[in-house]
């Protein structure tokens, strides 16, 4: 029986998965401010290092406002903005495989 092969996530991806989960499931509503870098990696028992890469991802993704010396607040969620960049990477693979194969030729 074939098996996928199993990708192991960074800490920071957990971190903002979870996060990104408690967005999607309304946990954390639109103005929410999230806890600070501090308290947020006492919680998850990471660094804070990873927090803030996973703040980062998350608002990369549009999912958070990161507001300096305010803190971090959850933006209006949109699922649509969770596609977008799925749909982005896939185009992206292709472009770059098919650049890759003009260069090998």
């Amino acid at each position: 029986m074939p098996f996928e092969k199993i990708q192991p996530k960074k800490i920071y991806e957990e971190v903002a998965d979870t996060i990104e989960k408690m967005i999607v499931d309304r946990t954390l509503q639109a103005g929410d401010r999230l806890d600070s870098v501090e308290k947020l990696a006492e919680n998850f028992s990471v660094s804070r290092s990873a927090v803030r890469e996973a703040l980062s991802a998350l608002k990369a993704k549009g999912l958070i406002d990161i507001r300096q010396g305010e803190g971090s607040f959850i933006k209006t969620f949109d699922a649509t903005k969770l596609l977008f960049p799925i749909n982005n990477a896939v185009l992206m693979k292709k472009k770059i495989s098919n650049i890759y194969l003009k260069c090998d030729k």
